[in-house]
């Protein structure tokens, strides 16, 4: 046959590639890909005549093989990636680098030509953006000093509104402190007249002058003359409570 007789197995998390009658060269070794995001793992073993490699995936994978051959030698490329095409500037550069590197340079050209010319529209975006932040950096700045101005022109203004609703409050404020001033001088007014009449009733004497038969004999002439009992009563210094008992028991009408 012009190629090995292999057989190329898919699965979830491994590739495996079984070359019949080929004998294990002691160049190829195992090796282990810690850092990488897709392969974690080669694995080459000799079984009978044949040869076995188990190449183990680190994640979902999308796997392209082909085969180079020049004179007498014969290569087996697989292409394994996490994509089945590139989507940004590092992505589109492993890609080219790759296909360079395994012999397939007009691929590995056209990739990386891909990733000049997404890095400069990334430069150009940059620039741009650079461009948009400057103009509205120097706008703010404008607004914010011409905000300034306007506050300043208007600051007079607010405060003479200021002053003048202050000098209001102020105002009305006078106005309740006098009316509670006078409220205060009416009730110490009214408190003084209170307690004069207590004084004045405390030191007025109720039980009337002269003894008890004087008493009677005056209370019984001036009701005969006709006397009220409050004009008794202020006569005699007496309670008109005790003129009406003293008529009561003189029967006096």
């Amino acid at each position: 046959d012009k190629y090995p007789n292999y057989e190329i197995i898919k699965n979830r998390k491994d590739i495996q590639i079984n070359i019949r009658n080929c004998r294990k060269s002691e160049k190829v070794k195992n090796h282990s890909f810690p850092d990488n995001k897709v392969l974690e793992d080669f694995t080459v073993a000799a079984y009978g005549n044949d040869m076995i490699a188990i190449i183990v995936t680190d994640s979902s994978y999308v796997l392209k093989n082909f085969r180079f051959e020049e004179k007498n030698d014969f290569k087996l490329v697989l292409d394994i990636f996490a994509k089945a095409e590139p989507e940004n500037y590092e992505e589109f550069v492993s890609f080219g680098n790759f296909y360079k590197t395994v012999g397939n340079p007009k691929k590995g050209n056209m990739y990386l030509e891909k990733a000049t010319k997404l890095k400069e529209k990334m430069t150009e975006q940059i620039e741009a953006d650079t461009i948009i932040q400057t103009v509205s950096a120097d706008t703010s700045d404008n607004l914010s000093e011409k905000q300034e101005n306007v506050v300043a022109e208007q600051s007079p203004q607010k405060q003479k509104a200021k002053i003048k609703k202050d000098r209001i409050i102020l105002f009305f404020l006078l106005i309740v402190l006098f009316n509670v001033i006078i409220l205060i001088f009416k009730k110490l007014k009214g408190g003084k007249k209170v307690v004069s009449e207590i004084k004045e009733s405390s030191f007025r004497q109720t039980d009337g002058f002269g003894s008890e038969e004087f008493q009677k004999r005056m209370v019984k002439k001036l009701s005969e003359e006709g006397w009220k009992v409050r004009e008794i009563a202020q006569e005699l210094n007496l309670s008109e409570t005790k003129v009406e008992k003293i008529q009561k028991e003189l029967k006096i009408r």
